[in-house]
């Protein structure tokens, strides 16, 4: 009898010392990350830069093309916090250049000196991969602005611009690079003309004016946006209208069909 019970007291604790392993080995085990690229919209992106991060290392760093967008990416990631970087760019009819750096640290961008911001799509992300399987979703969100001028005055084409900023690009985790942003777009013969700027950190972005004849006139167009409600902070960002009388100085800014009228303080 007491044979009987010192062998039932022996399978017990195999049993829970078994179940103790099983359980150890599982909190080891990888969690399998599926991401998730079929909400891409295949008419703004020919393709996307993706990278996926541990606390102590770079997990995957690739090309993903845009006939590849309604497949996923399936990685097996360690248990715990991991970080996904997504750069993608709009098609674009006009010629920019732009510095994607993939240099075992991650994507980053920078915008040179003399060109505009590219239009770019971005999302950086933090995942708990706590289960044994996490599913994302990757929907990039619009990270630059297009800003829509015209300068109301006589023959402008005469005339010279220059936007000028203190962000040149973005970082690996996305947060904003500081450094000169200088693009200067050609003024069309009715005044108008577009320029892509990156998201913006203060009021600090302005716009020179020279009228051929060595004076410029610069605009705290910064200020102007911050003050009409213009937020930098959304995720998307959105496109915004400027129309400078360049006789009166007056500037009108139209952000979300609302209309913002400012007498502009003219630096000259």
């Amino acid at each position: 009898m007491s044979i009987r019970m010192s062998s039932v007291l022996t399978m017990a604790l195999l049993s829970v010392s078994v179940m103790g392993c099983i359980k150890e080995k599982r909190e080891m085990c990888p969690c399998l990350l599926i991401v998730d690229f079929s909400e891409i919209d295949k008419e703004e992106s020919d393709s996307l830069s993706l990278c996926i991060f541990s606390p102590d290392d770079i997990l995957c760093d690739q090309t993903v093309r845009k006939d590849d967008y309604g497949r996923s990416v399936s990685i097996n990631v360690p248990k715990g916090e991991v970080r996904l970087n997504v750069f993608s760019f709009a098609p674009v009819k006009d010629v920019f250049f732009w510095d994607c750096f993939r240099d075992g640290g991650g994507t980053s961008v920078t915008i040179p000196s003399g060109c505009e911001c590219p239009p770019v799509f971005t999302l950086f992300s933090r995942i708990d991969a706590l289960g044994e399987k996490h599913v994302e979703k990757v929907s990039p969100l619009k990270n630059f602005c297009r800003l829509s001028v015209l300068l109301r005055t006589e023959y402008p084409s005469l005339y010279s611009v220059e936007i000028q900023g203190n962000v040149c690009g973005y970082r690996q985790d996305g947060t904003m690079m500081d450094g000169d942003f200088r693009f200067s777009p050609e003024i069309g013969n009715d005044g108008r003309f577009g320029v892509r700027i990156p998201r913006q950190k203060d009021g600090s972005l302005c716009l020179l004016i020279d009228d051929g004849g060595g004076v410029e006139r610069r605009f705290p167009l910064g200020d102007y946006l911050l003050r009409s409600g213009y937020d930098w902070t959304e995720p998307s960002l959105r496109d915004a209208d400027v129309i400078i009388d360049y006789a009166t100085t007056e500037v009108i800014i139209s952000v979300n069909e609302w209309e913002y009228v400012f007498s502009a303080e003219v630096l000259i």
